[in-house]
């Protein structure tokens, strides 16, 4: 493609959970290793606009708004994006189709989107809800493609179209941000951050399963070590009732609710390590350079939402009716949570002490 400006201008469209948006950065370190000059636009909602703008500051945002008619969105659009040479839609809904086709016709620019699965993921559903709990399929543990690499993909193909381009590996998220002052105290030299909740309870695993773990992860430690909560204020109540069952920690703090999506960040960058559930804040730790535990319990592996640091590792059970559901929206048909509790706890305390004696080198 010629043309007088040198620089490519590239519009992403990305929304969605904090989860998918934080693994939708890859196309930013895909983009900012090109050897050429190119402005990215990144069209979202608030507060996922927010931590994308805070943690890449040369992304130009565009904030459109779900109450907002397609007018006006196309509005926004329209008045902040100087000249687009390609539209890459990673949301891939309804809303995102028509917006960024309209646009991409207004600057003669070609759209590319990406095989979300949604379909492949509801047949997992649906079958898993048929055979009941009699038998577990083994390949759904098995992360044949994460999402990341999905939108990778997406990316790789959008900008080959321009100019020549290679894939990279996963990013991780450049959050350069001090800890709110006085939440992790210098005293203790460790910390394990956990996050206990997610957008959907379904996908919560048990008070009394967190609280075996983290004991257990006590007993085999030489010095106390400290624990902070981090995630909404709707995860406060589920925190509480665990920490309530904690003993012999150095330090117990619960910061749910009590932090923006980037002062978690910065929060859990002081972490030595962190467990959690299949969640958005187990992907930003990760995307701090924090290896996480994450447990997952109606949701599957193969549906390319595992860690995606080397060092990470999920934990989950051969469990025949996972997954139940896409996301976890829904509490689990039988009443008990097997999906969780069948985990071995042993394991997940196991790889969380490892990692507290670890050299810290070893860690980075």
């Amino acid at each position: 493609m010629k043309k007088k400006d040198p620089s490519l201008n590239v519009v992403i469209y990305r929304t969605g959970g904090i989860g998918d948006v934080i693994l939708s950065s890859v196309a930013l370190s895909q983009l900012y290793q090109l050897e050429h000059k190119v402005n990215i636009y990144w069209i979202s909602y608030s507060p996922k606009l927010e931590m994308i703008a805070n943690a890449y500051p040369q992304v130009i945002p565009i904030e459109i708004s779900q109450d907002a008619g397609y007018k006006e969105n196309l509005r926004r659009i329209k008045s902040t994006v100087e000249k687009a040479d390609v539209f890459i839609d990673l949301q891939r809904s309804a809303r995102s189709m028509i917006l960024c086709r309209i646009a991409a016709l207004k600057y003669r620019a070609p759209y590319f989107t990406w095989q979300k699965g949604s379909v492949r993921r509801t047949f997992m559903v649906m079958r898993s809800c048929l055979m009941g709990r009699k038998k577990f399929r083994p390949a759904l543990l098995i992360n044949t493609k994460p999402r990341y690499k999905l939108m990778e993909d997406c990316v790789t193909r959008a900008i080959s179209t321009l100019m020549p381009f290679t894939k990279t590996g996963f990013p991780e998220m450049p959050v350069h941000l001090k800890v709110p002052t006085d939440v992790l105290s210098p005293s203790i030299d460790q910390w394990i951050g956990v996050c206990a909740g997610a957008l959907h309870q379904g996908k919560w695993a048990p008070a009394e399963q967190f609280i075996d773990i983290l004991n257990a992860v006590q007993k085999k430690n030489k010095s106390p070590l400290g624990v902070i909560f981090l995630g909404d204020a709707k995860d406060n109540a589920h925190s509480m009732q665990i920490i309530a069952g904690l003993q012999n920690f150095g330090k117990i703090i619960n910061h749910c609710g009590k932090s923006s999506l980037n002062e978690s960040a910065a929060i859990l960058s002081k972490c030595t390590t962190v467990l959690s559930n299949d969640s958005a804040l187990g992907h930003l730790a990760e995307s701090v350079h924090v290896d996480v535990a994450m447990l997952f319990g109606p949701t599957v592996e193969a549906f390319g939402f595992v860690p995606f640091r080397k060092g990470s590792q999920a934990f989950s059970a051969e469990v025949g009716c996972r997954p139940c559901t896409k996301s976890g929206y829904t509490n689990c048909r039988y009443g008990d949570k097997l999906c969780f509790t069948a985990i071995d706890n042993s394991k997940v305390s196991h790889f969380l002490t490892h990692k507290l004696h670890q050299p810290v080198l070893a860690q980075a």
